[in-house]
């Protein structure tokens, strides 16, 4: 389902130090270093000619840390002179960034300039250091794999419904409740079992309880960005449940929760045991045992393709970003993803079918959340109601 047609190793030694690049300096043992604000690669073979197929690139990028400082880097990517998206990398460890190919209208063999403009490099002298290049991020690989396609054109606006005079708050109503049942022809927790939560954090899922819905979800409580998730969608989580890759751990929080923690997925995922009154060795165990049990049903839940998948966040969050994602969810089955923005642009419960299997619905723009169950249920029954519409299901 999923053919690499490039894969780039910068490290010392790998095959991406020998491809036409300008503006990178190869002292790094894992990666390339940017060394001007514009820098390019040339890359061959970056098409597939399979037109039931759609080219995903993938970047793994980290910022340079210049002076123990770490200096978030906006980069702006442009393929063949074009734009193709803008991305802020500011997490400190590698990080997979990826995009979904505009096809190209001419020769699938002519080579793909891939372009890197860095408005934010920073020239090291300027802090005292040695060197006189301006740094901006570390280049570890670059792939580009093709994926099925998911033709499914563009379809409605669904405006958000009316709930006449329900405050905002995570309390199902009555009124909330029949309108639910109007709508869409469900009770509520029917219609909260339609979803899977992928993330970036637990929202979704604390929004499914209050709908009378407890699903078991390997991401539903948890955080999960998205360069993780996209690394556990191309491997189906492979090492999920690997009992040396986890960890538990409490956060400054009041309950003193333990979460457990995953070295390569980063997860920090809820276990609603407390650390003052449960043994952490019972904590570890249980965990080991619900993980892999989890992971298989996410498997299978994937394959299904019968489930509407939900990621959202509070920080900007744009369709190229979420191509990518969706289109690793189209090589399980005919996934269809639904990410959700805080705006002002549209209405709460607004959703959009942006084609291709990519829903966008839209939240109001939120205070600091002080609690976990401090959300707008009205805007995310409808969000669902709308969702459920704009998929015929």
């Amino acid at each position: 389902m999923l053919q690499t047609l490039i894969d780039l190793d910068f490290s010392r030694g790998g095959n991406g130090r020998k491809v036409p690049a300008h503006g990178w300096f190869k002292a790094g043992e894992e990666a390339v270093g940017s060394a001007a604000e514009q820098c390019r690669v040339v890359l061959h073979g970056a098409w597939s000619r399979d037109a039931g197929r759609v080219c995903v690139l993938e970047i793994d990028m980290a910022p340079v840390q210049l002076g123990g400082a770490l200096r978030p880097q906006r980069v702006e990517i442009l393929v063949n002179g074009q734009p193709l998206a803008e991305e802020v990398v500011s997490q400190v460890t590698r990080s997979t960034y990826a995009y979904v190919l505009p096809r190209p209208a001419g020769n699938l063999s002519a080579p793909l300039r891939l372009e890197l403009h860095l408005p934010d490099a920073v020239d090291p002298k300027t802090l005292g250091l040695q060197g006189g290049l301006p740094r901006s991020i570390w280049m570890f690989r670059i792939r580009v794999i093709a994926v099925p396609a998911d033709t499914r054109p563009a379809g409605a606006h669904f405006p958000a419904l009316s709930w006449a005079e329900e405050p905002r708050g995570a309390i199902l109503t009555p009124a909330i409740e029949q309108a639910i049942r109007t709508q869409s022809g469900m009770a509520p927790a029917d219609l909260a079992l339609r979803f899977e939560n992928l993330g970036e954090r637990c929202e979704f899922g604390f929004m499914q309880r209050h709908l009378g819905a407890e699903p078991i979800g390997l991401l539903r409580f948890n955080l999960t960005r998205i360069p993780c998730l996209l690394d556990g969608l191309e491997s189906g989580f492979e090492g999920v449940d690997d009992p040396g890759l986890i960890g538990l751990n409490t956060f400054d929080e009041p309950a003193n929760e333990y979460f457990l923690t995953h070295a390569r997925y980063q997860f920090k995922m809820h276990t609603r045991r407390l650390a003052h009154v449960t043994d952490v060795a019972d904590v570890r165990a249980e965990m080991l045992r619900s993980i892999g049990f989890m992971k298989e049903k996410f498997r299978h839940t994937l394959a299904e393709a019968e489930k509407i998948f939900v990621y959202k966040r509070r920080e900007p969050m744009q369709p190229a970003h979420m191509r990518a994602v969706q289109a690793l969810l189209r090589c399980y089955g005919r996934n269809t993803l639904l990410f959700v923005t805080e705006e002002d642009a549209r209405a709460p419960g607004t959703v959009d079918d942006l084609g291709g299997g990519l829903l966008h619905g839209a939240l109001a723009v939120a205070a600091p959340k002080t609690q976990v169950d401090d959300f707008d249920l009205r805007a995310w029954a409808s969000i669902c109601v709308n969702a459920v519409r704009a998929v015929g299901c």
